[in-house]
């Protein structure tokens, strides 16, 4: 993870890149994360995308799992586009989620490129 925004100024720049886009659920907010992936090892492309990514809120030991939230982001954060990746390529891009307020955030990876397909793995990344 190379950086991250989270709370009032992730809610205002999600709220501002399109008026179509919705606003967090009650208790909730948007957390953007701006993740690199570098494909280190193997020898056939694999397809990454922010799906293979998984925000954990963690609250009084219980957990909720949240996948990319479906919004438009501002011009100014490229959001991570699904690719196939080659061995040794890189790409980054942004990542919304939407998650509990007030929760300590565990972000995972969930897919490692195996051939034409994806083996999946919870791999932890970071906490916010």
């Amino acid at each position: 993870m190379l950086d991250y925004i989270k709370g009032e100024k992730a809610n205002s720049l999600i709220e501002n890149a399109n008026p179509l886009n919705p606003k967090p659920m009650k208790d909730h907010e948007y957390l953007l994360v701006k993740v690199w992936v570098k494909y280190i090892s193997g020898e056939k492309s694999g397809y990454i995308c922010s799906y293979d990514f998984t925000a954990y809120s963690i609250m009084d030991k219980k957990y909720d799992k949240h996948q990319p939230a479906m919004v438009v982001l501002p011009d100014n954060l490229s959001e991570l586009d699904g690719a196939y990746v080659l061995p040794g390529g890189e790409m980054e891009g942004w990542i919304p989620f939407e998650v509990r307020k007030n929760a300590e955030i565990l972000i995972t990876f969930n897919g490692i490129p195996s051939g034409d397909t994806l083996s999946v793995l919870e791999e932890p990344l970071c906490f916010i």
